[in-house]
């Protein structure tokens, strides 16, 4: 079926948001559908790719190829061929690939191998690879596609898995037992060259790991050590000691050596290492009982740990006559594990009996006992069982696949024993009321190559279940195949030319029961309706209705008063009917939640806004205490934000959230006072922090006329008292530090105003991603947050700490962060002596041009004195720095001088990249009546290809160009912005006599003052705006009551 333009009533990101839900055979199918299905599959389909050197056999070792399976491998190696130069033919195909994985199985006398390798080592000096796996050594990793690598990904390869990462007892092709330390040079050597962005590892065998030096690896996160030799374990010891960051660690040692103390000696000298750590498995072989009690011991002081994967086929336990628990020490310390949610456990014992079982919910090995403990796992998702070969032979009396097939838990996802796999769902019929008995519908077997080379991709995108099943040695049953059996996954396009179809073959093991749309699909729909379309869908059915409630109220806006610009100076009747309907509302809602337990269920985030005018003394406690109600129903609450003062937020708010979310509480944005700082220690699991000093908390804006500020007489009292606890005592000041170490386990992203952060220690912002400093005094810790906290990938400074004192910290350390993301700097003061110089220009942009990484740069400095402007000079530094940061996409800039010609235009236009795909400009030029220059400016914004996002600060309401972008507008452009006034660039794609755009209405003021990434729709457009206005929006020159704007701008 042909179609001109993409199809019908769903737009693009909806689109993209089904196929990428598709199956990867039905991903495939969309390439030949239409040109946008085309173009949104192709991310996908090529963004992974697999390269095959011959074909993985499941077959008995040592068994010969036979011709037809020969014949099999050099086909799958040609048409890797076929692939990559195709792929390296396409550009656009270039930058899709972002991950390249490896299967090297070539029979003896493969003719078409040196072909391969030389075409990979082409397509890896293109690349730009986030990871890159290696599986087999049928051929082995050459030093010319190693090399490839390092030169084209050393920037960008964040997972890196290096031969051999399957265990010999997995597959047919036994490795060679006389390693020579020199062929892993090579591949130690990628690894350290990548050293600094790599975040995963994994390393197969004791040579390479002895190989390497793990002093780079400090801001490694997840490290995987295979087969690793007990006997020389200095490889494992270096990784104790220098990787500071890992949250994740797998170690499987060599199952031909038994340990003889070893470990115990590692784990007893290193028992405080690794703080973070959050993810452990270990797989020994005739590991002592001594050493799994230092094992034991060492996990009990990791009480971040989500993760723990134990097994010890062969120890001690296992031969003695007593009928000792082989993982019993590992079994005791599980209460001092609170955030403990995966667990795989080893239950080996010569006898297995009910004292053994009684720690896992008091099972014995009794048909009835296991019914009852599977379905007594509740919140059981994925379960597998792997039985000790022994446990075949007829120790086991019971038929567990049987019993967990009829008995399986009702959340069951996925079930696995031995190396089968199956999707799995309940199924109902019409009398059948309850999951419990209803029947479980069953997908077909995954193929054994899925099993033997399983994703994350392959378990539906659960990490958690692939990291369990990881190492593993599934014993994979072994049969004679034919060449039509062999087949592998791959993808179906048709070589340039040769008009030859490369069909290849996909199993997916999808559910038995598929309906032409499932409710996942219409979940993805629904998130991306309108709200007024989302609410017509809770009429259209019960299914419809259940959907758009998730959506609707999965975030709930509490109203305390009402927020408003005062533009009308004075109350208004319809604005005191609004805030009775949203009072009305607000009170509904929070009695709602607190009377309907499933309703409860559906909210994830409450966001108050506390403008109640305080008129009347007290009114603020129906409020308060409807809050809290609705908060004591809340189980899993996950963001939590306060704004405004009135009423201001108390402990007894904080007491009850922490008693009701605390433990799913991920997102906290909250003003610090003395009363709050005391109960931030009882939201330990956070990974959000924002807490602003109340005195910053979002005021209504000023009424700007001719430049002079002034507040009406009409705004409450209340909001213009002093604030008698904006700076925190010392009690308040300890309470905040230490609940800053209490979080340094999970936090990763922190706003904080003032200097309240110096007093924390440096190890309580190692795993910090994203921080905020927000009006600091002083520069405090500033030189150790640079020095220490390399994992920040976004930094924030808006200081009103002295100039001199500021970028001395950065001009002693301009190199630091070197993996940084997005930083913005904004400063503002009229003071003389406080004025940004040129010499400051210099230091910021030596700090900027050493952080390759930055895609996100805002750079905002108001520092002009009437009387002593500041240099004209001062931005060209920072341009300069600009122009040499190869990714940036996302940039915000001033301009330091009151007039502009052609030539700064252009020095700035030969300055700034064209991939922009976001822009943020203050400008300053009191230039009336320059159309020349107007123009100018238009054709630089033009000549922007990616540009969606467009705002303009302007001072002197000279740089207007709304009406000019709208009649020619940049083809990408979405948004624009003028001070605080934002529109939607809306086009009509179905259109074809391409009528002019139109401006939607403006962002309710509201919206501006409180605006979302979900507002923009883009994280980094919210970040590129934030901060800006924070006091007052109409800092956002030229402010809300300009009265040359031209945007009608709607009040709400």
């Amino acid at each position: 079926m042909s179609r001109v333009h993409a199809p019908p009533s769903l737009p693009t990101e909806i689109w993209f948001e089904i196929i990428r839900q598709l199956p990867s055979r039905d991903q495939k199918s969309c390439l030949s559908i239409s040109k946008v299905l085309h173009d949104i599959a192709q991310t996908f389909v090529f963004s992974h790719i697999v390269v095959r050197f011959g074909i993985w056999r499941n077959v008995k070792p040592n068994e010969d190829w036979t011709d037809e399976q020969k014949a099999a491998a050099d086909r799958a190696t040609r048409l890797s061929v076929e692939l990559l130069k195709h792929i390296v033919r396409s550009p656009e195909l270039v930058r899709t690939v972002t991950k390249v994985t490896i299967r090297a199985y070539t029979p003896k006398g493969e003719s078409h191998s040196a072909e391969l390798i030389d075409a990979l080592a082409e397509a890896l000096r293109l690349f730009r690879l986030r990871a890159f796996v290696w599986d087999g050594c049928s051929p082995e990793p050459q030093n010319g596609v190693m090399h490839a690598l390092c030169e084209a990904s050393h920037t960008s390869l964040s997972e890196l898995l290096l031969p051999p990462n399957v265990p010999e007892s997995r597959h047919a092709y036994p490795f060679p037992h006389d390693y020579d330390v020199d062929r892993f040079a090579p591949m130690a050597r990628t690894a350290e060259a990548n050293a600094k962005s790599l975040r995963y590892l994994c390393l197969d065998g004791s040579e390479l790991v002895e190989a390497l030096k793990f002093e780079p690896f400090s801001t490694l996160v997840e490290l995987d050590l295979v087969r690793i030799d007990p006997i020389n374990i200095d490889g494992m010891r270096a990784v104790f000691q220098h990787c500071s960051q890992l949250r994740s660690l797998a170690i499987s040692l060599n199952d031909d050596h038994h340990t003889d103390g070893e470990v115990e000696g590692l784990l007893h000298g290193n028992r405080d290492a690794l703080p973070h750590l959050t993810a452990f498995k270990f797989i020994g072989y005739f590991t002592s009982d001594e050493e799994i009690e230092a094992l034991a011991k060492f996990l009990k002081r990791k009480t971040a740990l989500e993760r723990l994967d134990f097994v010890n086929p062969g120890g001690d336990t296992f031969w003695s006559d007593d009928c000792a628990l082989n993982s019993e020490p590992l079994l005791k310390i599980l209460k001092h594990l609170p955030h403990l949610a995966v667990f795989g456990c080893d239950l080996r014992t010569s006898r297995l009996t009910s004292k053994h079982l009684a720690r896992l919910s008091r099972c014995v090995a009794s048909e009835q006992s296991w019914i009852k403990f599977f379905e007594g796992r509740t919140a059981c998702e994925y379960l597998h069982i792997i039985l000790d070969p022994e446990t075949k032979h007829g120790n086991l009396k019971v038929d567990l696949r049987d019993v967990a097939t009829r008995h399986a838990p009702a959340p069951l996802q996925l079930l696995g024993f031995e190396d089968t796999l199956r999707w799995v769902s309940h199924g109902r019929d019409r009398d059948v009321a309850s999951v419990a008995d209803a029947h479980m519908l069953q997908s077909g077997v995954w193929p054994p190559a899925k099993v033997h080379f399983r994703t994350v991709d392959d378990f539906g995108g659960r990490e958690e279940w692939e990291w369990l099943l990881r190492y593993h040695n599934l014993p994979i049953r072994c049969y004679r195949c034919s060449g039509a059996e062999v087949r592998e996954e791959g993808f179906e396009y048709h070589s340039e030319g040769s008009g030859e179809s490369l069909d290849w073959q996909t199993e997916d093991g999808l559910m038995l029961v598929m309906k032409p749309l499932p409710p996942e699909i219409w979940q993805l729909i629904v998130n991306q309706l309108e709200s007024d379309d989302q609410k017509t869908c809770r009429i259209l059915s019960k299914l419809h209705h259940d959907l758009t409630t998730r959506v609707l109220f999965a975030h709930v806006n509490v109203y305390f008063g009402l927020w408003h610009d005062y533009s009308a100076m004075g109350w208004t009747d319809e604005m005191e009917a609004e805030v009775h309907l949203k009072n009305n509302i607000t009170w509904d809602i929070l009695r709602h939640i607190s009377l309907s337990p499933n309703f409860a269920q559906v909210v994830k985030k409450i966001t108050v806004r506390a403008y109640l005018s305080h008129d009347i003394p007290g009114a603020d406690i129906f409020h308060t205490r409807a809050l809290i109600e609705a908060l004591q129903a809340l189980r899993n609450l996950r963001a939590f934000h306060w704004h405004g003062r009135e009423p201001r937020l108390g402990q007894d708010v904080l007491t009850t959230l922490s008693q009701s979310s605390g433990h799913s509480l991920e997102e906290l944005h909250i003003p610090i006072t003395n009363a709050t700082a005391p109960c931030l220690s009882s939201f330990a699991n956070l990974k959000e922090l924002r807490v602003v000093d109340v005195k910053m908390q979002r005021l209504p804006p000023a009424v700007d006329i001719d430049g002079f500020g002034f507040l009406p007489d009409e705004l409450p009292l209340s909001l213009l008292a002093p604030a008698s606890d904006s700076r925190l005592d010392e009690r308040s000041t300890r309470a905040f530090q230490a609940a800053m170490d209490s979080m340094a386990h999970t936090l990763t992203r922190i706003s904080v105003a003032g200097d309240a952060l110096w007093g924390c220690t440096i190890r309580s912002m190692l795993g910090l991603q994203e921080l905020e400093l927000i009006l600091p005094e002083t520069a405090g810790g500033l030189a150790l947050v640079l020095r220490h906290c390399f994992m920040l990938r976004s930094l924030t400074m808006y200081p009103q700490v002295a100039l001199d004192e500021l970028f001395s910290v950065f001009e002693a350390d301009p190199t630091s962060l070197p993996d940084l993301r997005a930083f913005k700097f904004i400063y503002s003061s009229t003071k003389a002596a406080s004025r940004f110089e040129y010499r400051h220009a210099l230091a910021l942009a030596m700090f900027i041009e050493s952080k390759p990484q930055l895609t996100c740069l805002d750079v905002q400095v108001d520092s002009n004195v009437p009387e002593d402007p500041m240099p004209v000079l001062c931005d060209r530094p920072l341009l300069e720095a600009i122009a040499r940061l190869p990714r940036l996409e996302v940039l915000g800039f001033f301009f330091a001088c009151d007039g502009w010609g052609p030539d700064d235009i252009r020095f700035f236009r030969e300055r700034v990249p064209r991939r922009l795909t976001a822009l943020r400009l203050s400008v300053s030029v009191d230039q009336r009546d320059n159309d020349t220059l107007l123009n100018e400016w238009l054709d630089l914004i033009r000549d922007l290809p990616s540009l969606r996002y467009f705002h303009v600060f302007d001072t002197f309401r000279r740089f207007d160009l709304k009406q000019q972008l709208l009649e020619d507008p940049p083809a990408s452009l979405e948004l624009v912005g003028y001070g605080p006034l934002l529109r939607w660039l809306v086009r009509d794609h179905d259109d074809l006599d391409g009528v002019r755009p139109e401006y939607s209405l403006s962002w309710p003021t509201s919206k501006v003052q409180f605006r979302t990434t979900e507002d923009f729709g883009c994280a980094e457009w919210e970040w590129l705006l934030r901060w800006h206005g924070a006091f007052n929006i109409n800092d956002m020159a030229p402010g809300l009551f300009d009265r040359d704007a031209h945007f009608t701008f709607q009040v709400g």
